[in-house]
């Protein structure tokens, strides 16, 4: 004899969707922690310029691969490289793309349409290259 097991109904949750807010506040960071850290070091005050010191320790350990190449400010180094800035210039560029409610006319949905439209294989490789000539130049240099 045969007993039927109980049937269980799974039904579709739509994806857990984080606030904008909580993108919007990291990036903020991103941005204007490499350039906040050297201004912090510059004041000399004790708790200031620790904290500046700190945002470089960390920033330069776990973020950018090149340190020694970043900008001087106020006569202290930025806590990141220039290309490691730009990429987080990159980051604010692709989330004001992805904001809900462009208008269908703006450039950026344009420029969006059109990476869209190319086949996988180039999306991929044109989303690469930035980061494929990072260990390049470090490695040529």
């Amino acid at each position: 004899m045969h007993t039927a097991s109980p049937s269980f109904q799974t039904t579709a949750r739509p994806p857990l969707r984080w606030p904008g807010w909580i993108f919007n506040t990291l990036l903020t960071i991103l941005f204007l922690g490499p350039i906040a850290a050297p201004l912090f070091r510059a004041t000399g005050l004790p708790g200031v310029a620790d904290l500046g010191l700190l945002a470089q320790v960390l920033l330069n350990t776990y973020i950018c691969p090149t340190p020694a190449w970043a900008y001087e400010v106020a006569g202290y180094p930025m806590a990141v490289c220039a290309r490691c800035w730009g990429a987080t210039i990159g980051l604010w560029a692709a989330r004001l793309m992805l904001v809900p409610g462009m208008h269908s006319q703006s450039w950026w949905a344009d420029g969006l349409r059109g990476y869209r439209a190319l086949p996988l294989p180039n999306r991929l490789l044109l989303s690469a290259a930035p980061v494929v000539l990072w260990p390049i130049e470090i490695i040529g240099t």
